[in-house]
């Protein structure tokens, strides 16, 4: 059980950050994109990415925490945060490809936006700002250790 709730827990953290990345990803896009500061576009990608943010937590969840067990035993990487990038993005792509292929075929444009890409990056960047949080990294080295016992 202590296992189990030391996933949930790293996940909702990768979940709550990779929102946050995301907002700031995509504010830099979009002050990129138009050379300006543009208020209205930036909130509806705050929008946007927080009601992601919840659909990832209700529909991909789940599968995260299964997910997560079965790649952390299986990949055994000296570093551990390049371990925690590669199963955190793997399990994104994985479920990702999964809803928009086989569960909901309709959402094939999903992978053609650039928030689907944004949402890589920061599936990638969240372990290495989290690692460096003592508390994460204690949570992900024993996470780590409980899965490959």
């Amino acid at each position: 059980m202590k296992k189990t709730l030391s996933v949930v827990v790293l996940l909702l953290a990768f979940l709550v950050t990779e929102t946050l990345l995301s907002f700031i990803i995509s504010s830099v896009y979009i002050i990129a994109g138009y050379g300006v500061f543009n208020t209205g576009k930036i909130l509806r990608g705050i929008n946007e990415y927080a009601m992601l943010g919840i659909l990832r937590l209700m529909f991909y969840f789940v599968f995260s925490i299964g997910i997560f067990f079965v790649l952390d035993r299986e990949l055994n990487l000296k570093n551990r945060v390049a371990q925690l990038m590669i199963i955190n993005c793997s399990m994104y792509m994985f479920i990702s490809l999964l809803y928009g292929l086989i569960f909901i075929p309709d959402t094939k444009d999903y992978f053609a936006k650039a928030f689907f890409y944004i949402i890589i990056l920061s599936t990638i960047i969240s372990p290495v700002i989290l690692y460096k949080i003592p508390f994460f990294r204690k949570l992900a080295d024993d996470t780590h250790k409980v899965a490959i016992r």
